[in-house]
C-alpha cells in the first residue's frame, strides 16, 4: 500500500472508516469480506521552480498529486513541452527542464499512469528575463516612460516614506546603473515634494514642495511647483509669502493638464489661530498664458445673528479638496463639504474660466448626489480618469467602486461592489476605456464602462492571505494583458515573497512573470497605490516597484523599494 505526496482530508476520513470496519469484524461470526480501497490518481498542479525561468536556464518542474495504491505501486509520469529540453529525461514526479533561449510562453503536459488509471495535467510557464534597475535611490516607485526615457519618483534624502524624518519625493530620470538625474530641482526647495503628479501622456511634473523646513512648525510651508520634462521653465505656481507662524500656508494635491498650461491645487491658507480652526481650504487655478493665480472657491462665510440681547457674527468654514480638470479641459471638478459630506462641484471652462458657473451637484437643497448614493470621499481618495469616456473611477472609504460622469452630472456605484461589505482595493482603466479591472479580496474582476461586473474573476487568489498590488493594463488592445504583483505571506521571511504575474485576457490564462523576490519587512509602503503600479512600455516590457530584501535595520530606512525590469 502506498499513499503519495499530498493526501486530502477526504482520504484521511476514508482510511479511518476502513480501519473501523476491519476492527469491528474481529471475533465476529460474519464471513463478509471487506472490499479493498480501489487505487486513485488525481494530479493537482504543476510547480515550476523558480516560477518564471530566464531564457536558457534550467528549472525544476514538479507535479503535485493525490493518490492511493493498495499494491504499493508508483505512477509513471511522462512530461512533454512545446519548447525547451529535458536534459535528464522526461519521466518522473520531478524533472529538470532547460528553457529555450527565446522569451515567451511555453506549454507543458504531464501524464501520470497507474495500472489502468491515467490523469493528464497541463500548464504554461513564461520564460522571461528579470533584473533590478539600480537607480541609486533607496526608494523608487511610479515608473513612467516619456520619449523612450524612464522617469520615476524616489526618496529625496535617502529616507523612505515610513520614516518620521521623511521630507518627500523627487522625480528622477534614469540614465544608467547607479545614475539618475534629478528633475524636480530648485534651490528654494528643501527636502522633496508630496502629491507628485505626472499627467498621463504629458510632459510635466507638478508637486507640493517644502520651501524651508523649520523644526517645531505645526504646518510647514509648501508651494506648488511645475517642472517641464522636455522644454520650458520651472515655475513656482504659488509663491504667496508663506503664511503665519507657526502654521504656514500649504498648496497641496496639484493637478495639471498634460503640458502644464493649466494647474489646479488645494490651498490651505493659515488662519490667525494656532489650532487651525480658522484655516482656509480653497481651490487655486493657474494658467501659463496669464501667469496669474485665481482662487475659485470660498471656504468661509459668516452671518449676523442675535443671541439673546447680543448681535454676534457666526462663522462657518468649509473644505474644498482634490481639484481636477476634465480630460477635455471643459470643466474644473473639486469636492466641498458644505453639507457635511464631500460633494462634487463643477466650474465651466469651455470658454475660459467662469467662476460664476460654480455649482455643487445637489439632489435637494441639503443633499448632494454623493450623499444620496451613500458615497464618502476624502483627501486620500484616488480618482482615475477614463480619458476616452470622460468619466472617473474611484474607490470610496467603504470599498465601493464608483463611476462619476461630470457631463451628465451623475454618479453610480457598481452593482456587486456597492454595499457595506464592498471590498474594492485597486482599479485601473483599459487603454481603450471600454472597461476597468478591479482588485478585490478574492482576486481580480473586470467591470465594463457601463458598470457591469464580470461573473467570473480574471484571477482568483490561491490563498486568502495573498495580496495583489500594482495592477496595470498593457497598451496592446488586440492582445490585452493585466500585470500585477502577487504577495505571498508565509509563516516566516523564507516563506514570504512577491512575484510578478501576467493575465492574458484573450486566453483566460494567468502565469508567473518573474522569480520570487523575498523581503525582510512584514508590510508594504504606506503610499498611494498608484505609486506602486506596474508599468508597461511600448514593447510590453514591465517596470515594477518592489520592496527589496536589503533592509539595513536603520529605523530611518525601514523599507526599501527598487524598480525591477521584466523583459
Amino acid at each position: 500500500m502506498n499513499r503519495w505526496k499530498r493526501i486530502g482530508p477526504w482520504m484521511l476520513i476514508l482510511g479511518f472508516s476502513i480501519y473501523m470496519s476491519i476492527f469491528s469484524g474481529c471475533g465476529s461470526d460474519s464471513d463478509d469480506i471487506v472490499d479493498p480501497v480501489p487505487p486513485s490518481l488525481d494530479q493537482l498542479n504543476i510547480i515550476c521552480h523558480d516560477l518564471a525561468p530566464a531564457p536558457g536556464t534550467t528549472a525544476q518542474l514538479t507535479i503535485q498529486v493525490d493518490g492511493y495504491s493498495p499494491s504499493g505501486e508508483w505512477p509513471v509520469y511522462t512530461w512533454t513541452s512545446d519548447a525547451g529540453t529535458f536534459p535528464d529525461g522526461n519521466t518522473g514526479i520531478s524533472v529538470a527542464w532547460t528553457a529555450p533561449v527565446t522569451p515567451g510562453l511555453v506549454s507543458f503536459t504531464v501524464t501520470g499512469v497507474l495500472g489502468g488509471l491515467a490523469d493528464t495535467t497541463s500548464t504554461h510557464v513564461l520564460v522571461r528575463n528579470f533584473g533590478e534597475l539600480d537607480t541609486g535611490r533607496n526608494f523608487s516607485c511610479h515608473p513612467r516612460h516619456l520619449f523612450n526615457e524612464l522617469y520615476y519618483f524616489g526618496d529625496a534624502d535617502g529616507i523612505p516614506p515610513r520614516s518620521p524624518n521623511f521630507l518627500g519625493y523627487h522625480c528622477y530620470r534614469y540614465v544608467s546603473s547607479d545614475l539618475s538625474m534629478l528633475v524636480t530641482n530648485v534651490d528654494e526647495v528643501q527636502g522633496g515634494g508630496y502629491n507628485l503628479y505626472m499627467p498621463e501622456g504629458g510632459s510635466v511634473v507638478v508637486g507640493s514642495f517644502i520651501r524651508t523646513y523649520f523644526n517645531g512648525l505645526k504646518q510647514q510651508r509648501q508651494d506648488t511647483w511645475l517642472f517641464p520634462l522636455t522644454i520650458g521653465s520651472i515655475v513656482n505656481v504659488t509663491d504667496d509669502g508663506g503664511g503665519i507662524i507657526p502654521r504656514m500656508n500649504q498648496h497641496v494635491h496639484p493637478f495639471s493638464n498634460p503640458y502644464g498650461g493649466k494647474v489646479v491645487w488645494e490651498a490651505r491658507v493659515a488662519g490667525p489661530f494656532a489650532d487651525g480652526t480658522w484655516d482656509l481650504s480653497n481651490v487655486g487655478y493657474w494658467e501659463s498664458f496669464a501667469n496669474d493665480t485665481v482662487y475659485v472657491t470660498e471656504s468661509h462665510d459668516s452671518t449676523i445673528v442675535q443671541q439673546g440681547p447680543d448681535i454676534v457674527t457666526v462663522h462657518r468654514f468649509y473644505n474644498n479638496i482634490k481639484p481636477m480638470i476634465t480630460p477635455d479641459e471643459d470643466k474644473l471638478i473639486y469636492f466641498v463639504d458644505t453639507t457635511g459630506v464631500f460633494e462634487p462641484c463643477i466650474i465651466d471652462m469651455s470658454s475660459g474660466l467662469d467662476i460664476s458657473s460654480r455649482r455643487a451637484l445637489m439632489v435637494t437643497d441639503r443633499r448632494g448626489i454623493f450623499e444620496t448614493a451613500g458615497i464618502n470621499v476624502y483627501e486620500n481618495t484616488v480618482f482615475q480618469w477614463n480619458h476616452t469616456a470622460g468619466i472617473m473611477a474611484f474607490i470610496e472609504r467603504s470599498g465601493k467602486l464608483c463611476f462619476f460622469d461630470p457631463l451628465t452630472e451623475s454618479v453610480m456605484t457598481v452593482p456587486g461592489l456597492d454595499d457595506k461589505d464592498a471590498d474594492a482595493l485597486e482599479v485601473v482603466w483599459s487603454p481603450d476605456g471600454i472597461e476597468c479591472a478591479v482588485v478585490r479580496a478574492e482576486g481580480i474582476w473586470l467591470v465594463s464602462v457601463a458598470g457591469i461586473m464580470s461573473a467570473d474573476p480574471v484571477f482568483r487568489k490561491e490563498k486568502n492571505t495573498d495580496g495583489i498590488i500594482g495592477l496595470a493594463w498593457s497598451p496592446n488592445t488586440d492582445e490585452p494583458k493585466l500585470a500585477f504583483r502577487m504577495i505571498r505571506k508565509g509563516k516566516n521571511v523564507e516563506d514570504s515573497f512577491s512575484a510578478l504575474m501576467i493575465s492574458y485576457l484573450n486566453d483566460e490564462l494567468t502565469v508567473y512573470a518573474s522569480p520570487s523576490v523575498h523581503w525582510n519587512t512584514p508590510y508594504e509602503p504606506m503610499i498611494d497605490y498608484t505609486y506602486l503600479r506596474l508599468f508597461f512600455d511600448g514593447d510590453e516590457n514591465i517596470y515594477a516597484p518592489i520592496p527589496t530584501p536589503q533592509w539595513s535595520g536603520d529605523p530611518d530606512r525601514d523599507v526599501e523599494c527598487a524598480i525591477f525590469y521584466c523583459y
